[in-house]
């Protein structure tokens, strides 16, 4: 009755003349109509799973956004997780953007494989969906459940089939992304925080994106919700994308931010993932997911806080998936740890081998004993077993996504507008990347291997770089990743432009040492020919 009492009062007082009575009468009228059917004529039944023994272990996923690798450890729950569990430090992602970086952990496969180069790249006929380790999973008995807190960068719902069986995320599409910005209004602020905002406002609850009315209550409520209701006596992969971390760091009923709180707002973000991690823990543990089963827990790709690139550019370039060079970007924390005594792993341990997030699906296909299709990655399985060490010598390549460079005098929501012009917009609202722009980016990427000390970054003629930078493309850039140090090379000719380095200067054996130049010609040709794979896929 409090409810009714106050829309009838909000709803009268702002009501002047007779018809707006009448219209807000009626409004509020169908408003707790549809209040009480929510909260009496669906009935929730609720699973019985306490019986349910699964032979086959639970694969539980903690993908959470833009968490950096060198913050891990700042967490006191996630410190604690990563003391007890299998740590890989040099872990990396092959693309710095959450769609992206989704469709390769679940395919094990590099963009030129898949066809996934981009966010919102869902409508390239050239995806295939068919090749996610989801349906593989499903085969084998799995119930596959993804729930996400935003849906805004990549499209996973019933219609685009990513393989799962239950999904749990606000809609997604150009009516949300408009909704979020202009949702703060009595009505749904006061509603905020119940569960018939699900219902009622689909496109506000649990949705990042509407800043206001978010609260990581509601996404321990929508875990809560699953683990209660939706299970069924099947063994379950759970993907869980928290996306609270996502630029640009918005906190409910905060001002908005300067560049010089970026990392405070990001500290702060942080530091409720680390509470509220271990609350999902223990709702895991409550619903008995934790007796047999195996939990990741990772980010879709790191962060950049606007430090200078090694290439001068004059522009503070904040975000990701901007820049191929930034290793803040792509390397992520990324931990494994075994409940139950159905393993024979050895945990816990500090692996320092290099790593990438394709490697998820190798080493679930070998665990479960699941036979899958070639991919990109390697199995971890017999290192997390103690049987053999990883190659250290393992190239890993990596590519920057859709070249959208921020200046810090910019506002993120004009530039959001500047952009809108790159998507095409559905007569459902939903939101895909057009097929020319597509094409464009694709001539932008840059592409970047990885080996030992050494990255190499390819920038091609068409990439965006800032006005100011005083570079002839293509180039290459090689840089020491221990000392910082840099080569420039102004032609495609990698190998002859070295040897005039090494003969006409002493910098580069000081820098780079005379070793290092079979290496280094060796991830040359890598990174060529993975760059020309990826511009006839």
């Amino acid at each position: 009755m409090t409810v009714v009492f106050f829309l009838v009062q909000f709803f009268l007082s702002i009501a002047h003349s007779r018809l707006l009575k009448i219209v807000s009468g009626c409004f509020v009228l169908a408003f707790l109509a549809l209040f009480f059917y929510h909260q009496h004529a669906v009935k929730k039944i609720e699973i019985n799973r306490e019986s349910y023994v699964n032979k086959k272990p639970n694969v539980i996923i903690f993908m959470y956004c833009s968490m950096r690798n060198d913050f891990f450890d700042g967490g006191k729950n996630f410190k604690a997780f990563s003391k007890n569990s299998i740590t890989f430090d040099n872990a990396y992602t092959p693309v710095a953007r959450s769609g992206s970086s989704t469709y390769a952990l679940l395919s094990g496969l590099y963009p030129y494989h898949s066809g996934y180069f981009f966010n919102l790249n869902e409508g390239d006929p050239s995806v295939k969906f068919k090749n996610l380790f989801t349906f593989d999973l499903e085969k084998e008995g799995y119930q596959t459940v993804f729930l996400t807190n935003i849906n805004l960068f990549r499209r996973v719902d019933q219609k685009i089939n990513w393989g799962f069986n239950l999904i749990d995320a606000s809609p997604h599409n150009i009516f949300s992304f408009i909704l979020t910005k202009i949702s703060d209004i009595p009505l749904t602020n006061f509603f905020s925080r119940m569960a018939i905002m699900r219902s009622v406002f689909p496109y506000f609850y649990n949705n990042v994106e509407a800043t206001v009315q978010y609260s990581p209550h509601n996404f321990t409520s929508r875990l809560q919700h699953i683990l209660k209701y939706k299970l069924k006596q099947k063994p379950v992969f759970l993907l869980i994308n928290d996306e609270m971390m996502h630029f640009p760091y918005n906190i409910p009923n905060t001002p908005a931010f300067t560049y010089k709180e970026n990392v405070v707002r990001y500290l702060k973000l942080f530091q409720i993932e680390d509470s509220y991690f271990q609350k999902e823990m223990q709702i895991l543990k409550q619903g008995g997911l934790l007796k047999n089963a195996v939990v990741i827990v990772m980010s879709d790709h790191g962060e950049s806080f606007g430090n200078k690139l090694p290439t001068n550019d004059p522009l503070l370039v904040y975000g990701h998936g901007n820049s191929a060079f930034s290793q803040a970007e792509f390397n992520i924390p990324f931990v494994f740890h075994f409940y139950g005594k159905h393993f024979q792993v050895l945990q816990p341990q500090k692996i320092n081998s290099p790593v990438s997030t394709l490697d998820v699906v190798p080493t679930l296909s070998a665990l479960l004993h699941i036979n899958i299709k070639k991919t990109d990655g390697v199995s971890l399985l017999s290192t997390i077993e103690g049987k053999h060490k990883l190659n250290n010598d393992r190239v890993l390549f990596r590519q920057s996504g859709l070249t959208f460079l921020i200046k810090l005098d910019k506002n993120v929501d004009k530039l959001a507008v500047s952009y809108i012009k790159s998507y095409h917009i559905s007569g459902h609202g939903e939101v895909y990347l057009r097929k020319i722009v597509i094409d464009r980016e694709k001539s932008r990427i840059q592409y970047a291997a990885l080996f030992k000390n050494f990255l190499l970054v390819y920038i091609p003629k068409e990439a965006v770089v800032a006005p100011k930078m005083p570079l002839v493309k293509p180039a290459y850039f090689l840089v020491n990743t221990k000392t910082g140090r840099m080569l420039i090379f102004q032609h495609s000719d990698l190998d002859t432009n070295l040897m005039l380095k090494i003969n006409s200067k002493k910098l580069f054996s000081i820098h780079f040492s005379l070793k290092s130049v079979n290496d280094i010609k060796m991830m040359q040709q890598a990174l060529d020919a993975y760059i020309k794979k990826s511009i006839a896929s």
